[in-house]
């Protein structure tokens, strides 16, 4: 069983953790501007025209166009107006596609442009997919609000103009263009603790209920004794108050041992004890 549990427990976290790099599309961040704090979060501007937009910045929106007829379902941003079997509903690029990646530039006078030109055909002159650009121009705040961000739309091609300090030459924190040297796609250290997050409960889950079904269907055990490795789980808690005591005595006999060296220095009197070693000028070998 033990075999066959490991081998289970890895291939399902190789599984999570290829799909999570999948999902995460490229790098959120272009040279020293790094965007990655802003990867995964949601915006909803909206247009004069009553149309609404769903943005979320390098990453895949909540709403959805599954009646698209060309498939293209879900995306970065998407953009509806109206409601029931009368909705509009486009997506306008897709920043996780491995077909036609995004691609990012330079934007003048300082910040980056997030391109994407895989957007649904539907209702677009000639068939062509629908444009999508998100200029990140510097702004005095990381996030901002719904309506600072700004859209330009002609035809099918779709500009969000989006303030964040990570697109300034000093970043948010004026130093290093907004932390550039991260590994992109929501923050290096948060993605990774994150992963490994739902990688350890989804093993964990995985070994209780592969356990138990192994023990009811293999071994014919009922109840309690259906849970695996029951004797380990019973004595994990003696395990760690024993571990608790024991370093808490380890480190109080260390502390105790460095105040007993420094009170245990002596001074040695000489061998003739009528001198006296305090006011050494004072003193005459003749009197």
């Amino acid at each position: 069983m033990t075999t066959l549990f490991t081998a289970t427990v890895f291939t399902i976290a190789a599984l999570v953790v290829t799909g999570g790099v999948q999902a995460a599309g490229p790098a959120c961040k272009y040279n020293g501007l790094d965007f990655s704090a802003l990867a995964g979060k949601s915006y909803k501007p909206a247009d004069e025209n009553g149309y609404s937009y769903d943005l979320t910045i390098c990453g895949t929106s909540e709403t959805q166009c599954p009646n698209d007829p060309d498939g293209v379902i879900t995306g970065m941003a998407v953009q509806t107006k109206g409601s029931g079997w009368l909705q509009e509903c486009f997506v306008l690029g897709v920043y996780t596609d491995d077909t036609e990646p995004p691609s990012w530039g330079p934007l003048a006078p300082e910040g980056a442009a997030l391109t994407m030109s895989n957007g649904s055909p539907a209702q677009c002159p000639n068939g062509m997919p629908r444009e999508l650009e998100v200029h990140f121009t510097c702004g005095k705040t990381e996030s901002p609000s719904d309506t600072a961000i700004t859209l330009q739309n002609s035809g099918c091609q779709y500009i969000f103009s989006f303030p964040t300090c990570h697109a300034c030459k000093g970043g948010c924190s004026g130093g290093g263009g907004g932390g550039g040297g991260g590994s992109g796609g929501g923050g290096g250290s948060g993605h990774f603790f994150g992963t490994f997050l739902w990688v350890f409960i989804g093993v964990f889950c995985a070994y209780c209920i592969g356990g138990v079904a192994y023990n009811v269907y293999r071994n014919q055990k009922k109840g309690l004794e259906a849970i695996p490795n029951r004797e380990f789980w019973g004595s994990l808690p003696g395990y760690t108050k024993d571990g608790v005591v024991h370093t808490a005595a380890f480190v109080k006999s260390k502390a105790s041992g460095a105040s007993e060296r420094a009170t245990a220095i002596t001074i040695e009197k000489g061998p003739d004890a009528t001198v006296s070693y305090q006011n050494v000028d004072t003193y005459s070998p003749d009197a």
